[in-house]
């Protein structure tokens, strides 16, 4: 007779079932890495904003959208803001699959380096938010995972 044993099926789909669990994990993490990875962007940029704040000095206006974030810089001569095209500064567009939520708008960093007090969520498109960027309002701020792993 030829064909298969019930052992040597069995030890395929264990493979199969071990190599597939790795898979998602290592999925799952990257999805994770990612948002790790763009709030640190966003924490750095805030950072450098502060300090650009001060040099120039200017203030500055940190706005999230659909799936992009931008500085913007006031123009006291004409009282509005302007989209600031520094190449730092600039406007970033983040993947489609993630979203930023800022609570308590306006972000405004002021020509001393402060910042207005503020929280940025980080997470996957309509889920739960698991990355958290707060600003204390003195220019500091904390970010980590809010579940802890």
């Amino acid at each position: 007779m030829k064909g298969y044993t019930l052992i040597e099926i069995l030890i395929v789909l264990v493979i199969i079932s071990i190599i597939s669990t790795f898979a998602v994990l290592t999925i799952g993490y990257n999805k994770n890495k990612q948002i790790e990875i763009l709030g640190n962007k966003i924490s750095n940029l805030i950072l450098l904003a502060e300090e650009q704040a001060i040099l120039q000095p200017a203030v500055f206006n940190f706005v999230v959208s659909e799936n992009t974030f931008q500085f913007y810089q006031f123009d006291a001569a004409e009282k509005k803001w302007r989209a600031v095209s520094d190449d730092l500064l600039k406007k970033y567009t983040f993947p489609a699959e993630f979203e930023i939520a800022l609570q308590n708008p306006p972000l405004i960093i002021s020509s001393n380096g402060e910042t207005s007090a503020f929280v940025l969520l980080i997470g996957k498109k309509n889920k739960s938010p698991v990355y958290k960027i707060t600003g204390a309002g003195d220019g500091t701020f904390s970010k980590g995972w809010i579940n802890e792993k």
